[in-house]
C-alpha cells in the first residue's frame, strides 16, 4: 500500500563513499519511513546536485515525528519503537560523518518526515 517514487537524473552522480554501507543507510531510512506508513502512504527519492555536493531527499508521508523526539533520534540507544536498538540513525549519521556527509531530519506530526542526506561530490579532474 505504499508507493514509491524516484526522481533521478538522467547521469550518475559519483560520491566517495562504500557502497555497502551506504546500502546500509539506506535501507535503515526508508525502513523506518516505511514502519511510520503502516497503512499505507507515499515515498519519494529524490537525487539532487549542486557544483560540490549530492543530495538526497527521502520524504515519507507517514506519522511524523514529534518535536521532542526530534530532538533524542540521534542519541545512541533512544527509540520509539517497541522493538529495535536505537542504533540505526547513530550508526547513519557516523557512516555519513565518515564519507564528509551530513543528515539532517524535519518532520511534522501527522504529515511525515523528510531526511536530507548531503555528500561532497568526486571531484572528476582528480580521478
Amino acid at each position: 500500500n505504499i508507493s514509491c517514487t524516484w526522481q533521478l537524473p538522467p547521469y550518475p552522480i559519483f560520491v566517495e563513499c562504500s557502497k555497502d554501507q551506504m546500502k546500509q543507510v539506506l535501507l535503515n531510512i526508508t525502513k523506518n519511513a516505511f514502519e511510520s506508513m503502516g497503512n499505507g502512504g507515499e515515498l519519494t527519492v529524490n537525487l539532487l546536485t549542486d557544483t560540490v555536493s549530492c543530495k538526497i531527499e527521502i520524504v515519507d508521508t507517514g506519522k511524523g515525528i514529534s518535536n521532542e523526539e526530534i530532538q533524542k533520534i540521534f542519541h545512541p540507544f533512544y527509540t520509539s519503537k517497541d522493538t529495535g536498538t536505537g542504533l540505526g540513525l547513530v550508526v547513519c549519521k557516523r557512516l555519513l560523518h565518515s564519507f564528509g556527509g551530513t543528515i539532517q531530519i524535519s518532520s511534522k506530526e501527522s504529515k511525515g518526515t523528510k531526511v536530507v542526506i548531503t555528500l561532497p561530490l568526486v571531484d572528476k579532474d582528480s580521478t
